[in-house]
């Protein structure tokens, strides 16, 4: 039997206590169970590799890594992906919660349509008391088979849109991954 998870969520952290909690039980709570959660802690000083560790001991399938020193927020994104084991990877930022179908459904639909690189979910911005604020449409330009509409069209989305959807880990390792400069997402996603 093969133990390699199918699908493996990253999150990138760095001082997280305030939301971390919540995120890892909205990963924990995912109809999908062939996963991994990967928290790549950047040397944070508060609670947060205190609140992977019991996360941790609960659920075998997440896995911490703790940068002795702090790599930078670029370096910590590409080193949750480069130390992923799925054959589908998504970031998601130590506050974002998903819906329990999110990889359900961002899977189904990755193996369904072989040429796809991403499955990218509705996007919400949401209150501190869980109040939808704001919803992030999907533009359609993203899909486009030519590098310079992606980039403009990722350039006007907000990058949380793309950024955070379900990529073939295949097609990601054959990227630059982030870059140290602002807007780095962007640049990613086209």
């Amino acid at each position: 039997m093969n133990d390699q998870p199918l699908a493996s969520a990253g999150i990138p952290v760095f001082q997280g206590e305030n939301f971390l909690e919540e995120t890892l039980q909205s990963l924990r709570k995912q109809d999908y169970a062939n996963m991994e959660i990967l928290v790549c802690d950047n040397a944070s000083t508060d609670m947060t590799v205190s609140i992977v560790k019991s996360h941790a001991n609960e659920d075998a399938r997440i896995r911490l890594i703790v940068n002795e020193t702090n790599i930078g927020a670029a370096e910590n994104y590409n080193k949750v992906f480069r130390e992923s084991l799925g054959k589908y990877f998504a970031w998601n930022a130590h506050d974002d919660l998903s819906s329990p179908d999110f990889f359900a459904s961002a899977v189904d639909a990755l193996e369904s349509n072989q040429d796809a690189v991403v499955a990218i979910p509705t996007t919400f911005r949401v209150s501190v008391n869980g109040e939808k604020l704001q919803t992030f449409p999907i533009p359609k330009d993203v899909f486009s088979p030519h590098p310079h509409v992606r980039f403009r069209a990722a350039a006007r989305a907000h990058p949380e849109v793309i950024v955070f959807g379900l990529f073939r880990s295949d097609a990601v390792a054959r990227t630059e991954l982030h870059g140290h400069f602002s807007g780095s997402d962007r640049h990613f996603v086209a």
